[in-house]
């Protein structure tokens, strides 16, 4: 448990600014991602696709009115996938397979030995589009939350918009994901696990955290 909340606490990396003038106290861009069909149950072998398409100039969500050019940006995330119809989520080894049919996938792993299936991903970019599609294919029966982090380091940030030394380390800036247009993505099964710390850890009274992580929930019978 301690090592799902330690990457929650992390999802949303801070940055600076992108300009050295009028910085505003927060930035935050919103990665669109879908589901096909937007199922809340699937059955064993079945594979659940996930997409991005979007383009390089993205609009704050914060600052309204404000865009971010992005072009040959380093879009890196995480994907991390938890079963969660137990509150002994640690004592399960999750049978999870992915396929991936346009971007870059490198799985990885927990020194403890993990309870989730997790991957790093990249976007294709292409005609000032980012792309990205994924499916992934559960070989166990049980309910599963879906969410995702930036690993973008600050740095990048930094050098990439050329921020002056006053401006740059006051900022905050967000990358976070919106699956399905911030739809519901079946909350239902996520407040109903029984890990009471782990939906804790995620969910607040404000939503931010499951809306902004990309949430989504599935069941596999």
């Amino acid at each position: 448990m301690a090592i799902r909340i330690i990457i929650i606490s992390s999802l949303l990396l801070l940055a600076s600014c992108f300009k050295d003038s009028d910085c505003h106290e927060h930035y935050q861009v919103a990665l669109p991602f879908s589901t096909e069909g937007i199922p809340d149950t699937l059955a064993v072998g079945d594979t659940l696709w996930f997409n991005a398409d979007f383009s390089d100039t993205l609009p704050d969500v914060i600052n309204i009115g404000e865009k971010w050019h992005m072009h040959d940006f380093n879009f890196k995330g995480y994907f991390f996938l938890f079963k969660i119809d137990t509150a002994l989520v640690n004592d399960i080894n999750l049978e999870m397979e992915h396929i991936v049919a346009l971007g870059k996938i490198n799985p990885f792993y927990f020194n403890d030995g993990g309870v989730s299936y997790n991957f790093q991903f990249d976007f294709s970019e292409t005609e000032h589009r980012y792309r990205l599609r994924f499916g992934v294919i559960p070989k166990q029966k049980g309910v599963y939350h879906f969410f995702m982090g930036s690993m973008v380091s600050d740095d990048h940030y930094r050098d990439r918009y050329n921020i002056d030394e006053e401006c740059r380390y006051k900022q905050q800036f967000i990358i976070s994901y919106s699956t399905n247009n911030r739809g519901d993505n079946n909350r239902h099964l996520f407040l109903a696990s029984p890990d009471s710390a782990y939906v804790h850890s995620i969910d607040n009274l404000k939503l931010l955290d499951y809306w902004e992580t990309g949430s989504y929930c599935f069941a596999v019978k």
